[in-house]
């Protein structure tokens, strides 16, 4: 899908209450997964994406606007610390697409990943939550390390 088609996709869903996962699943954790991921981090994860069978929840919101109330998620030797606000799509998630202060990497949830916190939201359609990673391991995405010269 194109980010038009992903526009496109949003608007006919913006028009009505459309509680699904489509910001995170089908178009940031793709778009992660595609510019970033390893071939079998691609192959793993993009076809349940593309079949709706797989959601991705989306821990961006340090990196995109900035820490806030001591929110910030670490790597360390391929293991996730800190903690993350305003994760979309949280409660259903598969897997989590996570932005660090280096790389983006790709978490597991509970039991083996953070422990999830759910945060109360003016928008009552979808789970908005909080992780806290307490050296949790994780899968950098890969190309994102190559191509900027980050160590995982």
């Amino acid at each position: 899908m194109s980010l038009l088609d992903c526009a496109l996709a949003a608007e006919m869903l913006g028009r009505s209450v459309a509680p699904v996962p489509f910001a995170g699943s089908s178009v940031m954790a793709p778009i992660a997964l595609m510019g970033s991921g390893s071939q079998a981090q691609k192959q793993k994860y993009l076809p349940g994406l593309a079949a709706g069978k797989t959601i991705a929840g989306i821990a961006v919101s340090e990196s995109a606007s900035g820490a806030r109330e001591k929110s910030q998620v670490s790597a360390r030797n391929g293991k996730l610390s800190g903690r993350s606000l305003f994760v979309v799509d949280f409660a259903a998630a598969d897997f989590f697409v996570v932005a660090t202060s280096s790389p983006i990497f790709i978490s597991s949830t509970p039991p083996q990943g953070p422990r999830e916190i759910l945060l109360t939201s003016i928008d009552a359609t979808r789970a908005i939550g909080e992780l806290i990673f307490e050296n949790v391991g994780a899968e950098p995405l890969v190309e994102a390390i190559r191509r900027r010269h980050w160590s995982a």
